[in-house]
């Protein structure tokens, strides 16, 4: 009998249930293990080593947390407070983590053990009126960081203690730029929220340029939000509005729709694919995490797990500390 995953639930805080959580999901569906009542938004979770970051979104500060992943518990190791507002992502950088600001607009960097703040930015493409960080992404020793308010993305190098910008890439006004999902060391996806849209984009040292563009319209009106790798080469994206998923495949310098999956609850927040090719897809609005059988046709419960407000699922390990990690 194959082992349970276990899963890391984070989401918005409603009073009275938990925030936080540890799940143990059987194939089929998920149970509570340990529960948080943080208070505080816990709405992006990243994994390092046995350490499980939460960032917390909040309107009058940026807030992370670091737990120790111990026999199915959470145990709280570090935290730190910084100035901005909107803490909507986190991404592993190799040295340090990345935070993405969406009200205050930039982009920040601190040190695993959440001691100090390591650099702070705002895109050089971004206007100062309407910006939103979103997303950052490390492909190699390259930051990619995209503002969706400024239809822009940037990328940096971060080879030196302080990242130097390699170059600027505007969209057309409205593109929406939200998530980057890399494909190989120089491909990526674009998740364009505003054109109800996907871009294949190529990168350089010297630029990026768009290779196709996929309009998701025939799934319906609404706003592209979370995805996912599922398989090599094919990518899931949710679309906001619309209760249903576009699996995409990713070919030599095109995007096809291979299929489109329906789901019980139009307000996915993000999506993402566990080891046993499960697709789990955050409901917000309908207070759930619903899965996705692997095969097409399969019957699974509408209901994988009750979860006040869900906003981030995440498989995670209680695997041995890496090199990186600090103790």
């Amino acid at each position: 009998m194959a082992r349970d995953i276990l899963l890391a639930v984070g989401g918005y805080t409603q009073p009275g249930s938990p925030d936080l959580a540890l799940i143990n999901w059987n194939g089929r569906q998920g149970e509570i293990c340990h529960a948080l009542h943080t208070g505080t938004n816990p709405s992006f979770l990243i994994q390092k080593g046995k350490t499980l970051y939460a960032g917390h979104e909040l309107v009058d500060c940026v807030k992370i947390t670091s737990y120790r992943i111990k026999e199915s518990a959470l145990e709280q190791k570090g935290e730190i407070t910084l100035l901005g507002a909107g803490l909507c992502h986190l991404s592993d950088a190799d040295t340090c983590l990345v935070g993405s600001c969406w009200q205050s607009g930039d982009f920040f960097a601190v040190d695993y053990t959440l001691q100090k703040e390591l650099w702070r930015m705002c895109l050089p493409g971004a206007k100062k009126d309407v910006a939103h960080a979103h997303c950052s992404v490390l492909m190699g020793q390259e930051l990619l960081c995209c503002d969706m308010g400024s239809d822009c993305i940037a990328c940096y190098d971060l080879s030196a203690e302080v990242p130097q910008l390699l170059w600027v890439k505007v969209f057309a006004p409205n593109t929406g730029p939200r998530q980057i999902i890399p494909v190989d060391n120089a491909k990526f996806v674009l998740i364009c929220e505003n054109s109800n849209s996907v871009m294949l984009c190529k990168k350089s040292k010297a630029g990026c340029f768009c290779l196709y563009t996929l309009s998701l319209a025939q799934l319906g009106s609404g706003w592209p939000g979370g995805a996912c790798m599922v398989e090599s080469e094919t990518i899931a994206v949710s679309v906001r509005g619309v209760p249903k998923i576009a699996i995409i495949r990713v070919e030599a310098d095109s995007l096809r729709l291979h299929r489109i999956q329906p789901l019980c609850g139009d307000w996915v927040r993000m999506i993402t694919f566990l080891s046993d090719k499960t697709l789990l897809a955050v409901q917000q609005k309908m207070n759930i995490v619903e899965a996705v059988p692997p095969k097409i046709g399969a019957k699974f419960d509408t209901v994988a797990l009750e979860f006040a407000a869900p906003a981030f699922v995440l498989q995670v390990t209680e695997k041995e500390d890496d090199n990186n990690e600090h103790k």
